[in-house]
């Protein structure tokens, strides 16, 4: 079963949803809504790219300021692990960055013909 079935939201015409620019009784509406909602951490995680309509209990400009303020999703050079951080990190952990140092060293060592 997913997340939708269980939203607060389910059944509800989906246009509250997405209110005219300026109709603050409809965003208010809409907001209260979510604040019931027991998946809205799900629907937020969802859809946090829409730029526009009522999301995870977070309006269009709600949105956009997390995504600046949101960490970077990157790809662990070592392992291939998915992960988030604020910084310009390459390893999704230090075990990784270590694996990857050694794996070097040893390649390294090979096209030298030097010991490792």
């Amino acid at each position: 079963m997913t997340w939708h079935v269980m939203a607060a939201c389910a059944g509800l015409d989906p246009d509250l949803f997405l209110p005219e620019r300026g109709d603050h009784a409809s965003v208010r509406l809409a907001l209260a809504v979510c604040e019931t909602c027991p998946v809205v951490d799900d629907c937020l995680a969802e859809n946090l790219e829409q730029t526009e309509g009522i999301f995870g209990g977070t309006t269009g400009k709600d949105r956009r300021l997390l995504r600046r303020t949101m960490p970077k999703l990157r790809s662990c050079l070592w392992c291939g692990d998915k992960f988030r951080t604020l910084e310009q990190v390459q390893f999704c952990s230090g075990a990784c960055g270590q694996a990857r140092r050694h794996a070097k060293q040893a390649e390294s060592a090979v096209w030298t013909g030097s010991p490792s």
